[in-house]
Parts: structure tokens; sequence; C-alpha cells
């Protein structure tokens, strides 16, 4: 009873505490704590953002977690099936993503509500928020698009046109919007962006672009960046009327002939508006020139008529050559209220020539001419013409309407006594004089006739001709010349110096027709007259009897007939002496220059003679010689009549110059003179020694260090006069001249100058270079000519003063290479870096740098003291990756030197063409443009296409897309990844569902995701996108074919498949021009040889084709029959190497049948072998069989009185003398039992052999042989060819024979029975 009593008490206080342990209210928490879960914007479907964790000590089996309210922002996660967390009595959940995030349209913190229920009803709630981060996920937009404006072509430049607006709803730097201007179509940008303004920067002509078609991109500052849809930008240029009319058709040459009636149309000139927006009319009229009161211009239409009579033989118009140049000026018609900025108006040149014509006949001058002609004049004489008249003719026309000839008629036989110039009946040209002149003398005589008249005639044909009359005058002649009288006098004598005329002499002549006149021939000083009606010959100049003693001239004549042509004249020779006066002085013809005379020279010493003479006669050049007080000397004397002059006292102290003053007198009356000069030197003796004034002696004190010294300036020209030395001796000629002269010594500064002997000059033989040594001291020495000479030495230094004569110089080792500096490209007005700095010598280093050439020099600025290259705007790496200066050290810091740039596409060489590594003031630099992504990868293509059969195996890859991409940057910016953006289909008519049957590596690589059939056609339409690092993108379409290979081609090139895709798009784009087919790039790979071998030297392509209008297949056939009908493709084929065209299913054809082929003949020659085997295994059995029978047939009993009687029995057949072909069998020695009730009864024959009766007592144990004999002329088999099988078969058979030793006998064998296996070998067995 108490037993039952406290298990009851138990049960109830256990019950009791389970009650209240079960009333426990769960607990729900949420990792991450802090109040909310973190996840970027995105599709994250699935991505676990949170954990919930519920707890419950009574029961976490029965709790129920779940999202509390199911509003929007619930709709965004789901939660995940509970599991257990370990022993805690907790259960957890994930929260998980349900939906496509989006921060920048949606608030980006979301509240989430969340409940744990147990089995009571007990609930937990937790309120947490789920915070959607910002990704740059979103491209910057334009608004207010288009952009589109208007500008007149005369718009300020700096002026803002525009605004831009964009905006993107990323945060951060991915809502930045950086805006840049681009011009696709490469003709020039004269605008640029200064942020969201676009201004004006260069100016505008409407003439030579009337558009401007610009892109505005715009991208953020976020990295990865995205860059926006570009917006188009176009601005209209608004012409302008700045632009004057220009004239078409130029030049304006015409041609009229002469006499063409008024209003007759030439030629008509076009002139248009310079401005082509909104062209003005034009108004035409000659600009005023002389010739146009000719012609008249339509002022609307521009036409040039005739407005009055042309003559072209009109003198004016011939000076011309017929040609009227007009000036036309075409003028802007303006209309009201029109703006002209420019000049409206331009003019041109017109010619037009006016043609002669055959209108006019020769006419001569004048219808009488007078002529006269001397009775005695000679053939060939042309005749006087009256007055001096000239005869033309002349046609006014122009060649060839303007020649004629000439002829001479008169009435009588007189025709030929003139003839002409031009000849009778020659061609003249236009206008000639004519000249007439004697052609018979005969004619001519004043006795018979007087005068002659003669017809001129000229004619130029039928109609035209002219005539004109000349009249001939024949004139008397003068016969008689004067004559001198008989006692004429003709020599005649008058003194010199007489008065200008003083009479001479008299002439006297007579002519008996008329009187006479006199005049002198011959005297060429005219210094005679004579007075031509008396014939008193007088003094007409000075006489000068020393200069002409006498004259001989000639006295004329000369007849006074009424012609002055007739006049004859009569000459006579006379002679006119001239008679001395006293007028000339004496001369000196012998007179020294000078004369030295030592100081001690003795008297009585004869010094010099003189000599003169006189040009006058007798008494008058008699001379006289003495010496006057007019001289500085005295202590000479001097012979009057031989001139000889000698010292008569001492010269001592008297040296130096001197002179003594002779005179010589004639005997004239009065008497004339003459004095002369004559220079003596006194001669010294040398008494002193030359003295220093240049440099000073008084500055020299060599014992006490005291030196003279001159400043020179360094780098002088070699030869410079550095100083002039100066030194005097007392003494006077040889012994006061002074010879200077470097005293040589120990060091070597003396030979680096030379001083001029005589003048003292003092010159650099050598460069002199301060920076080398700073002074010189040398030892001159002047010395005097004397005998003995004497001199004086004195120590000069030279200091050299410092220049700017070194130039900077750059003292890098390696003048060959670069200094190399670098700067990241795209950076804007950034300093670069220091250059290599240059040094210089001098005392006081100036230096300065330049640029002076280079390449794109103006994007740098060089700070010319510190040597600080900077960057002015920015650089593309893109466009040159390196960029090359030439920078010069100048010492001229004010004069900057010229700058060469050199373009992109001249600057080939290893440096720039301004760079000499042998100047040192020159330093090449190169800085190198360090890459930034701002390039994107750009596919090759913008439409892709690719084929692949449709039973290529799971993963095989049927595209590398890096091969159609390129990207201009370089290294980690310049690999390309890949994304697919979407994957449609295009005329597939199979649905795969939702399986991808392509994926895109991020490498490119396009590979196959499935297995297809052969009913799929059509092809697969990849969006595909290519980025790199910086997420720059490039997008492109890629249209992948299933094929079969019954529509591919096969080509076959002499290329590696490098070269290959290197020229693939030049051959498809030829070969789908000529044949109209779309021919798509399946497959470019190694060439294989028909037994699989590759070839490298070669590469296969596998291409199809598709139609135009239908984009449906082109049969291989017929693809391939194009190729062999078109003659342009051959040229394609060969022209790219392609050795080989084939359709694909043709060669898989006969790759098929050789294979086919060749498993029948394997198929045959296997079956003959398994038949020959089955043949030889039933040819086994059977010879086993046979072999069997007749070996217990051939059991026989053989006899003997004992073993040794027992003659040895050679079985036929069984070798026993052959040991390397023994039958095991026949190799053992036999026991044969011969008595006959052991002879064996199993033969079917009867073998008993030998006699029966028994010699031996002992019989041999009886033995069991199966011996298979075969018949002659049966298969004979080889050791060789022996059979393993049998071998075994006879050795189970030996083993079985041995068990049985013993219990059989030996059947009797007949000897006989052994002939026939006379070959038999062990192999037969």
């Amino acid at each position: 009873m108490g037993y039952q009593t406290y298990i009851f008490s138990f049960f109830v206080t256990a019950c009791f505490i389970s009650q209240v342990l079960s009333q426990n209210v769960p607990r729900l928490t949420v990792t991450p704590s802090g109040g909310f879960m973190q996840i970027p914007e995105g599709n994250y479907t699935g991505e676990v953002v949170g954990i919930l964790t519920a707890k419950d000590p009574d029961d976490k089996e029965s709790l129920t977690i779940e999202i509390d309210h199911t509003d929007a922002s619930g709709s965004l996660v789901q939660l995940s099936p509970p599991a257990d967390c370990g022993p805690d009595s907790c259960v957890t959940v994930n929260i998980t993503v349900n939906a496509t995030l989006d921060r920048d349209y949606e608030p980006s913190q979301r509240p989430l509500y969340f409940k744990v229920t147990d089995k009571d009803g007990n609930v937990d709630q937790l309120r947490t928020s789920l915070l959607i981060t910002d990704v740059n996920d979103c491209k910057p937009e334009f608004k207010n698009q288009p952009y589109q404006l208007t500008v007149p072509e005369n718009e300020p430049i700096g002026t803002s046109l525009l605004r831009i607006s964009a905006s993107d709803p990323d945060i951060g730097n991915g809502g930045v919007i950086k805006l840049r201007l681009e011009d696709p179509l490469n003709i020039g940008n004269p605008f640029s962006l200064k942020g969201v303004d676009l201004f004006l920067t260069k100016a505008l002509n409407y003439s030579i672009n009337t558009f401007y078609q610009l892109e505005v991109h715009a991208m953020d500052n976020a990295d990865p960046y995205n860059n926006a849809t570009p917006a188009n930008l176009i601005v209209n240029i608004e012409d302008v009327q700045n632009s004057p009319p220009y004239f078409i058709y130029q030049p304006y040459i015409g041609s009229i002939p002469e006499n063409t009636e008024t209003g007759y149309h030439i030629l008509t000139v076009h002139a248009l508006d310079g401005d082509r927006g909104v062209p003005n009319s034009i108004e035409y009229f000659f600009v005023e020139g002389g010739a146009e009161h000719n012609f008249t211009i339509n002022s609307t239409s521009g036409t040039i008529s005739v407005a009055g009579l042309l003559d072209a033989d009109d003198e004016d118009v011939q000076q011309n050559g017929g040609l009227f140049r007009l000036t036309v000026n075409a003028s802007e018609i303006i209309p009201a209220g029109q703006n002209n900025t420019g000049i409206t108006w331009s003019t041109t040149s017109v010619s037009i020539t006016v043609t002669d014509i055959n209108d006019n006949r020769p006419v001569f001058t004048k219808p009488v001419y007078h002529a006269s002609v001397a009775e005695n004049s000679p053939k060939g004489i042309p005749l006087t013409m009256e007055n001096g008249e000239l005869i033309e003719v002349f046609d006014i026309d122009q060649v060839p309407n303007n020649r004629f000839n000439l002829s001479i008629n008169t009435d009588n036989h007189l025709s030929s006594a003139f003839d002409t110039i031009p000849s009778q009946f020659t061609t003249i040209y236009g206008r000639s004089t004519i000249i007439l002149n004697v052609n018979n003398t005969e004619f001519l005589d004043y006795e018979t006739r007087t005068n002659i008249t003669i017809q001129l005639k000229a004619t130029e044909n039928a109609t035209y001709e002219s005539e004109t009359k000349i009249i001939v005058s024949i004139l008397d002649v003068n016969d008689n010349s004067p004559i001198f009288d008989e006692y004429q006098r003709t020599t005649f004598m008058v003194h010199e110096n007489v008065n200008s005329g003083t009479f001479v002499g008299m002439m006297k002549a007579t002519d008996m027709e008329s009187g006479v006149i006199y005049s002198l021939d011959g005297d060429e000083d005219n210094v005679f007259s004579i007075d031509a009606n008396n014939g008193t010959i007088t003094v007409n100049g000075s006489l000068d009897r020393e200069t002409r003693s006498s004259y001989t001239i000639f006295v004329i004549a000369t007849d006074q007939p009424e012609d002055e042509n007739q006049q004859r004249a009569t000459r006579i020779k006379i002679t006119i002496d001239i008679l001395d006066i006293n007028d000339n002085a004496p001369e000196f013809t012998q007179l020294p220059s000078r004369r030295d005379i030592p100081e001690d020279s003795q008297n009585g010493t004869e010094l010099l003679t003189v000599r003169a003479t006189d040009r006058d006669n007798g008494t008058n050049q008699e001379i006289v010689y003495s010496l006057t007080d007019n001289g500085n000397i005295t202590g000479f004397s001097i012979n009057p009549d031989s001139g000889s002059i000698t010292i008569s006292g001492s010269l001592v102290g008297m040296v130096g110059s001197r002179y003594l003053t002779v005179m010589a007198k004639d005997k004239g009356i009065p008497p004339l003179n003459s004095t002369a000069h004559i220079n003596l030197f006194v001669l010294d003796v040398n008494l002193h020694r030359p003295i220093f004034y240049k440099p000073s002696h008084r500055d020299y004190n060599l014992s006490a260090g005291i030196l003279p010294s001159v400043d020179v300036m360094e780098e002088q020209p070699v030869e410079s006069n550095v100083f002039s030395l100066y030194a005097n001796d007392s003494d006077s000629g040889q012994n006061g001249e002074i010879l200077y002269s470097i005293l040589p010594d120990n060091s070597d500064d003396w030979q680096k100058f030379r001083v001029d002997r005589l003048t003292g000059h003092l010159t650099n033989l050598v460069s002199l270079d301060r920076e080398v040594k700073e002074n010189y001291t040398i030892v001159l020495t002047a010395e005097d000519q004397g005998l003995p000479s004497l001199e004086t030495s004195i120590t000069l230094q030279i200091v050299l003063l410092d220049i700017d004569d070194n130039p900077p110089s750059f003292e890098n080792e390696n003048r060959d290479k670069p200094f190399h500096l670098s700067v990241d490209e795209e950076s804007r007005d950034e300093e670069i870096g220091q250059i290599f700095l240059a040094t210089d010598k001098d005392a006081t280093p100036i230096v300065c740098y330049y640029i002076i050439g280079g390449e794109m020099v103006n994007h740098f600025n060089l700070n010319k003291t510190s040597g600080i290259l900077s960057l002015i705007g920015c650089l593309d790496r893109e466009r040159k990756a390196k960029v090359n200066l030439v920078i010069q050290a100048s010492r001229y810091c004010s004069q900057k030197p010229p700058v060469t740039s050199n373009k992109k596409e001249d600057f080939t060489a290893t440096c720039p063409p301004e760079y000499d590594p042998e100047n040192n003031t020159l330093l090449w630099v190169q800085i190198e443009v360090i890459d930034v992504n701002d390039q994107p990868p750009k596919f090759k293509q913008n439409e892709l296409t690719a084929g692949f059969l449709y039973d290529v195996e799971f993963g095989t890859i049927v595209k590398e897309l890096r091969e159609e991409v390129t990207d201009d940057d370089v290294g980690i910016n310049a690999i390309t990844y890949f994304r697919l953006l979407g994957i449609s289909t295009k005329d597939m008519e199979v649905d795969i569902g939702t399986v991808k049957p392509l994926i895109l590596d991020s490498n490119g690589t396009v590979k196959t995701n499935m297995l297809f059939s052969s009913d799929m056609t059509g092809a697969f339409v990849l969006d595909i996108q290519a980025y790199d690092i910086g997420n720059l993108t490039s997008d492109a379409r890629f249209e992948i074919y299933i094929i079969s290979d019954i529509q591919r081609l096969k080509l076959v090139f002499m290329k590696t498949p490098d070269e290959v895709r290197a020229f693939k798009g030049d051959l498809i784009e030829e070969l789908e021009k000529d044949l109209q087919f779309r021919i798509i790039v399946d497959k470019i790979a190694t060439h294989q040889n028909s037994d699989g071998t590759p070839v490298i030297t070669k590469s296969d392509m596998f291409i199809h084709a598709r139609y135009l209008d239908t984009d449906k297949v082109v049969p291989a056939e017929e693809l391939w029959r194009a190729f062999d009908f078109s003659s342009t493709v051959h040229v394609i084929l060969d022209k790219f190497n392609v050795i080989e065209t084939s359709p694909v299913a043709q060669q898989a054809e006969k790759n098929d049948s050789s294979e086919e082929n060749m498993k029948k003949s394997l198929i045959i020659v296997t079956s003959g072998l398994a038949l020959i085997a089955i043949t030889l295994v039933l040819v086994l059995i059977n010879l086993r069989s046979r072999y069997r029978r007749r070996l217990r047939a051939a059991s026989t009993k053989t006899f003997g009185s004992s073993k040794d009687a027992v003659p040895d029995l050679i079985s036929p057949g069984t070798n026993k003398y052959y040991a390397s072909a023994s039958n095991p069998v026949y190799m053992k020695e036999l026991n044969i039992d011969l008595t006959e009730d052991s002879m064996s009864r199993n033969s079917i024959d009867d073998n008993e052999v030998g006699d029966k009766k028994a010699t031996d007592s002992s019989e041999p144990e009886e033995q069991e042989i199966a011996i298979t004999l075969y018949e002659e002329n049966t298969y004979s088999f080889k050791d060789a060819n022996r059979s393993s099988a049998l071998d075994l078969v006879l050795q189970q058979y030996e083993e079985s024979a041995k068990a049985k030793k013993g219990a059989n006998s030996l059947n009797s064998i007949s000897a006989s029975d052994f002939s026939n296996i006379d070959d038999l070998e062990h192999s037969d067995i």
C-alpha cells in the first residue's frame, strides 16, 4: 500500500512540473544583429542576407517561423525550411532574397517583420530592416534631347552656345557625371565642352561646313564607370553675307571677225554669290578701261554683245593685235535690310579678238613723186627724192590679206633705166618703202634728155591695185678743179709764243668756172687758220718750239658751183717752222733722292754730282750750278760747271736728316733758273739701350716682385692683339730701330704668345681659356739694330678676365639614350618632373632651359630656370605612347631659340632629328605616357557569325571571341572579359526549353551546353558584351548557326591558321561582293591529311552561305558550283593562296567509302582465316582419330631366345637416329611379349609376324602403344609447324598409358606394319 502511494505522488509531481515548464515563451533573434541587414542592389535572388534563430526550452520541434507582414517589403525575402541548431533547444531559418533589388528608384531601407509561434500559441515578434546599398548600375542619361542649334558663321569665338543636361540616380562617384565631346565624322570640331556648357573655340565658315554632327558622351566617376548612350549634337551653321561673288567657267575668251553687225552676242560671263546659304542676285557692268564703247553687257544675264562697227585695220586696234581687254564687275544686289560684312563685288577679265578680212587695196602715199639723178651716176645708185620724200605703199589689211607686188611701166623703151628695191614682182606684206636706183646708165645723158617719167604699180589681185607717177630729172655735173699759182711759196717761219692772229703767209688759187674758197687740212693741233676768201694764214693758237718745232699742213682750194654736190677741190702741202725764245728754265735730270753720310766723314770727300738740262736753243740752254743759303746744313761746296758737290767742313753734331738747295741757271736774256733739294742723312753712332714705356719700366722691379700686368678677355680669337709693346731708343737710324721678342723660359707660357718684331703687337697663338689657366707670365725683350746691338728685357703678367664663353652642357653619360620621365595619360596641367640639369664652367654660371624640338612641343611648358617640365593640357597614350623632346641649355636667357615640332608620321628615327649626341648643350628627354584605362574593348565587327555541326559533343568550343576584340590600352587595362547579355533564337522550330544551349566564359570562349539533333535548324543569337577591368564595354550581336556537313564548304590555304584569321574579313568581303551570298565562317583549323596527320603549313576554313533575301542556307554543292562558274572568285582564291575547295559532305563520303572498303576487306580476310582455322581443326580431329585407330592396329608380338638375341627393331619412320626430330613415342625402349597368348586381339588386322616357337623362356613385359599411321602421299607436317595442342594431347595420353602400365599387354607389332612410316616425324603426331 505504501509503495503504490509513493509511485502515485511521484507521477503527479512530474506532471505538474511538466505543465509549468511547458509555458515558456519562444524567443526570436536575427543575425547580423544591429537592427538591419545589408545587401547591394541587383539580382541576388536566393542570396542569404540573415539568419533567424528561434529558441523554446519546451519543444523546439513545434516552433513556426514566418514573415509577419506580406507587404511590399515582406515580399522581398523568403524563409528557408527550419534547421536544428544543436542541443540549445533552437532552430534556425535563412533569410534569402526573393526579388530583384533596386535602390535607385525605390527606398534604400526596407522594414521587415518576422514572428515565431509555438504549439501553445505563444508568439514572439521581431522587426529588422533590409538596407539596400548602392551599386553603380545606372548609366548617365541625357535630358532635354535632341540637342540641335543654329549658329551664324560670324559668331565670336568664346561664345557659350548650349548647356547640356544629364543625370545619374546613383550616389557618390557613381552619380558624378563627366562630359566629353567627340567628332565621329572627323571633319574638325570647332566646339568644346567646359563643364556642361558648349563653347565656340574656332572660327566658323559656312563655305567649308554647313553643319556639324557631334556626339556628347557622358560617364560617371565611379571605378568601374558607366557610359551613357551618346547624345547626338547637331549644329547648323547659318550663312552670313560676307563673301564676294565669284566667276565660273573662266577664262572668258571670244573672237569675232571685223565688220560684225551691231548686237551680235559674243559670250556670257556668269558669277555666283560666294555666300551659298541665301545667295543674292548678281548685276554685271563694265569697269571703265577704254574699250567699253565697242561692246555692251546685259546687266542681268552677263551677255556681252557688239556695240558698234569694229575695224581690225584701225591703227589702235592693230597696236593691240586686234585684242580688246574688258573688265567686268559682278556686284550683289543687296536686298533691303540685309547686313553685309564683306566685299559684295568682284571683277574678271574678258578677252575679245577682232579678226581681219580682206577689204583694202594697196595705196601709195602720193599720186606723183619727183626725183633727180646726176648724169654720171653709176648703176645701182639710188635716185634722190625731192624734199627727201620717200615712196611708200601700204595695205592696211592684216596678214595674209595685205600682200602685193610692184612693177614699172613706161610708154617707151626707157622702163629698163631704173629698178626698184624691193625688186619687181617680189611679194610685199603690209607696208614698204620703195627705193628707185639706176639700172641702165646709157639713158642718163643731160645733153640728150633732162627728165624721164615712169609709172609704178602695186598689184594685190585683179580687183585690188593702185599706181603712182614718178618724174625723174637728170642733173648736169661740174668738170673743172681750182689751180694754185705756179710760184706759190710753201715754206713759212714764225716765233713761238706769238699772239693769236699773227700773220704767217698767204696762198693764192684760181678756178675757171667759179670763185675759190680756202681751208686747212692736217692741222691736228688747230694752231693755224686761213682766211677762206683771200688765203691769208695766221696763228690761231699757242706755239711752243720745245713741244713742236715744225708743222706740215695742207691748204685746200675749193670751187663754188651752183650745186654744192658738184664741188671740186685742189690740195697743196706747206711747212711752217717755229723760231726759239728763252722761255724754259733748266730742269734737273740727275738728282739723288737721299744720301747717307757718317757724321765722321772727311773734308774733300765727293758726295754726289747733279745734272740739269734746258729745252731752249743756243745760249738759252747753257747752265751754271751753285748752292743757295736755303738749307739746314753747312760744310759743302759745288762745282759751277760740272755740278759736283764735296764736303768742305765737319759734320759732327749734325746727325739726322738734312738738306742742301742747289740752283741751276741758264745764260739767256733774261736768264731763268731752277732749284732742288738734296736730302742728306748724317748717320748716328749706337750709344743708347732701348727703354720700355708700354709696359712701363717704372712699374717693373723683379727683385721686389713688382711686375707689370695687363688684363685680357679670355677666348679672344687666335692672332688677336693682346697688348701693344712700346720701347724707345735715343739713337737714331738703325741704332734706334727696335725689334721685340719673347724670351723662352722653363714654363710653356711663352709658347702661347707671339710678338711682332717690328710693331710690338703681342698676339695669342692659341685660344686662351680662363677655365684652363687664369694668368700667364712671359719675358719680353727690346733690341736695337746697332752694331753691336743693345737690348732690354721686362717680365709681363697677363691676367685673363672671365667671359660667358662656356655654354651650359649636359654631362649625362650615355648621350645616345634619352632622359626618361613619365606622366599618366589624360592628366591635365600636371608637373611631370625636373630634367637632368646642365652645368656651366664659367665663374658666374648662367643656365636657361628651352624646348627646341621634338614632338607635341605645344603640350609642354619648361621652367627655363628650374628645369621643371610641366604638361599643358593632356596626352593620350593611344595616340602617342612616348613623346620625345629636345631640350637646349643656353646662356642666353633673353633670347628664346626657334622651336621645331615634328608630326607623328614624320618622326621615325631612333632619336629626334634636332638632337645631336655630340652637342652637349642638347638633352633628349623621353616622356613615357602611362596608360590609364580609358579605351573600351572594341569588336572588329558589331555583327559576328559562326556555325557548328548539330552532332558536336557537349562542351565543344564554338568560338574564341578574343580573336574578334581589340583594346587600345595596354597591360592589365587591355585584358578583355566577356559577359552574355541575352540569348535568343532565329528561324528555329524546335523548342529547347529553359536550357542554355550555349555558354560564354569570361575569357571569351563560347561553348555548347547541350546536345543537339539533326532536326534543329536556324541560329542562336547571342547579345554579348566585352568589358575590361574598368568596366568599359562594347556590345556585339553574335549569330551562331546550327548546320550539317552537307551545307559546308572547305577551303584549304597554303597559310597558317593565324595568317588566315588575319585576312579572313577581306576574303569574306570580296566573296560576298562577287557571289551575292552571305558567307559565314564556321571554323578555321590546321589542315589534316586523309590519314589524320596535321600539316601545320596549311589551314582549313569551313564556311557556309545564306541567301541574302531569305537568310536560308545555300547548299554546299550550289555554293561550290558558284565558285567554279565565277572567274572572279578564282582570282580571289588565288590572291589569298587557296589551293583546294570542296564540299565537306563529299569529302566525308570519300572518307566513309574508304573506311567501308577497308571494313569489307577486313571481314573477308577474317572470314577466310576463320574458315581455314575451322578446316584445320577438323583435319586435326580427323587425323587424331585415324592415328589412334592405326596405332591399335599396329600392336604385334615378336619372338626371340633372349633379350640379346632379339634384333634391334627399327621401326620405319620413327626417326630413331634423328634426335632433333625424334618421335617421342618411338624413342622409348620396347619390351615386346612374343607369346601368342599375350597378343592383342583388338586390332582389326592380323599382325602376327614370324615363327610362333619360343626361343627364350623369359617373356618381355607387355606394353600397349597407340600409333596413328598416315598413308603415303598424305599431309607431311614439318617441325617448324608443330602444333602445341597436339603435344598436349600426346602428353596426356602418355600419362594415361603410364597409369595403365602392367594392366594391359602390348600387342604384337609386325615389322611390315611400320613400312609406311619411314618419313613420320614427331610433329606429325
